[in-house]
């Protein structure tokens, strides 16, 4: 056909093994976006386009076919100011960078194509679904030849599989007549608001997922949360699902999974149910933790402080329970420190997963190449490969050792920084006895003698002028990054708190998330913080911070 060889050049040759064109492609690319890269800053340089609508009225789509350098130095314009991951003053939600090995392997896979609905479109490569997932059983203490999962779209996702596993737990026909009676899920209110909104999305209703009591610690309250499902079950309810946190974003809650599950088993008994309630740890950051059962905490060898090394040692106590649960969820875009998606659903018990598209469980010493066909019961049809061989990529090159040496130099981190900030009296830590790596805090007018617990009783002007005080620093932070002008980006969380005046008071947010963050290279971006503060506290009066229309909630709040 007429013009084809240039369009065929955008392909690979089928005739060669030579991916030399691919791999120029990449340089291509890297060649131009690379100028905008300042080694010293979070982001990358350039000016963020602030109306998107501007920008769209500009675009036009070519009729010709264009030269892919041409394309390429275009749309690099598009990663100014996108965030550097690597970078130790990157600081913002459990966002990690990409380890090498994972990307490399993730891009490679994208260049193969694979579609992971069934082992027909995919060769070998869909083992690494089943060999990931056996790693993961196996870390959980389960018996990996009667566990599955599936890897699938983000976390919400994987809530998504787990209340639909209760779903047909409750209710056998749903699939084919739907949603029948007074179903309801519980969570607790430390629980991440995707709890909710997947009840919305599967047609349970946002009203219809509980927001069980939690202690001091964030923890789920035993007995009262029973009081509460049975009042709801003796009303005529029925309990499709219990999502217990496995490690929450701000303060790494773990909910007491054991106990969650003994609960669980004494309300199927007190009403004679005749089925169980599926029993869901929503884990995607905390699943890490549970690399540490092989630490001998006595011996040390890797030589934590005292300090980091206890709350590593109650974390995993904690999420070792994960043993219990019905099902767990693992992100390695997260915690796993893989390219963005890759997220597990594991189901102790596989035939919970088979169930979701009514196939017959295969045994595992008959499962083979032909008859393995994950879309029969995946939300997705087309399932990209990506995700699992990313991660299998990186389980094989961490190990064991690995995680342990991440995960611990992110508590070291995490808790330097805490330290840091407790010898500035304009600043105040206010999750200290957190077992996570992240820091919350506020920060103070100079002079100003008051401590975060005192806001609660503040009446609402003096609580609503602090308020005003912490986020417009936020702003003054995010002005400054568009400047060019700093070189730390860190979160802020709006609701974190509300006064008995009913004022919403938020809280700065630091997640040390980079591997190469250290002592060293903190102590310099600390004392940059520091310096803004006291330029924030000198221009306040003058500075006018730009505020979008329309703004979203927080990303994270829990």
């Amino acid at each position: 056909m007429k013009g084809m060889s240039k369009i065929i050049r955008y392909f690979q040759d089928p005739n060669s093994k030579d991916i030399s064109r691919y791999m120029e492609m990449i340089s291509s690319l890297d060649s131009f976006v690379s100028k905008q890269v300042d080694t010293d800053k979070s982001r990358l340089n350039g000016e963020i386009e602030c109306s998107y609508y501007d920008y769209l009225k500009g675009c036009k789509l070519s009729l010709e076919s264009r030269e892919p350098t041409e394309v390429f130095e275009e749309i690099s314009e598009l990663f100014k100011g996108t965030v550097r991951w690597n970078y130790p003053g990157t600081m913002i939600n459990i966002n990690p960078p990409a380890n090498l090995p994972a990307a490399a392997a993730g891009s490679y896979t994208m260049l193969i194509n694979p579609n992971f609905a069934q082992d027909m479109l995919t060769g070998n490569l869909i083992k690494s679904e089943l060999e990931t997932c056996k790693y993961l059983a196996e870390l959980a203490g389960w018996d990996w030849e009667d566990s599955h999962g599936v890897f699938t779209f983000g976390g919400k996702s994987t809530v998504m599989y787990a209340v639909k596993v209760g779903l047909q737990k409750c209710s056998q026909d749903i699939s084919k007549n739907g949603i029948k009676g007074d179903i309801f899920v519980v969570s607790t209110s430390q629980g991440h608001p995707c709890h909710a909104e997947v009840c919305d999305w599967l047609g349970i209703g946002k009203s219809n997922c509980l927001k069980l009591p939690v202690d001091d610690n964030g923890r789920m309250l035993i007995e009262e949360s029973e009081k509460i499902i049975s009042e709801r079950i003796k009303k005529g309810g029925i309990l499709a699902c219990i999502l217990a946190n496995g490690g929450t974003t701000l303060q790494l809650t773990v909910d007491p999974i054991k106990e969650v599950v003994e609960m669980r088993d004494r309300l199927a008994e007190k009403f004679s149910l005749n089925y169980l309630p599926h029993v869901h740890v929503d884990s995607v950051i905390g699943w890490t933790w549970l690399f540490f059962e092989n630490y001998d905490f006595n011996r040390n060898t890797l030589s934590f402080d005292a300090k980091v090394l206890s709350k590593i040692r109650s974390m995993y106590l904690r999420i070792s329970q994960i043993t219990y649960a019905d099902s767990f969820a693992a992100d390695f875009h997260k915690t796993g420190f893989c390219p963005y998606t890759s997220s597990v659903f594991m189901s102790r018990d596989k035939a919970q997963i088979f169930k979701l598209g009514d196939v017959h469980p295969i045994e595992l010493d008959e499962l083979e190449y032909g008859n393995y066909s994950p879309f029969q019961y995946t939300m997705e049809l087309s399932r990209a490969g990506t995700g699992p061989i990313s991660a299998l990529t990186t389980l094989k090159c961490f190990g064991y050792e690995g995680f342990q040496k991440v995960i611990g130099s992110l508590m070291t981190v995490g808790e330097y920084i805490k330290d840091s900030l407790k010898k500035n009296c304009e600043f105040e830590v206010i999750n200290d006895k957190t077992e996570g790596f992240v820091t919350l805090f506020i920060i103070k007018q100079p002079g100003e003698n008051l401590k975060y617990n005192d806001i609660s009783d503040m009446d609402s002007e003096s609580a609503a002028g602090i308020a005003e005080y912490i986020y417009h620093f936020f702003l003054y932070l995010i002005d400054k990054q568009a400047k060019g002008e700093c070189s730390i980006s860190l979160e802020y969380s709006e609701g974190y708190d509300v006064t008995k005046s009913g004022v919403k008071i938020g809280v700065l947010k630091a997640f040390p998330m980079s591997p190469l963050a250290n002592k060293e290279n903190m102590t310099g971006i600390i004392k940059e913080l520091f310096d803004l503060k006291m330029e924030y506290d000198k221009c306040r009066d003058d500075f006018s911070p730009y505020e979008v229309l329309h703004r979203p909630r927080a990303f994270v709040c829990r």
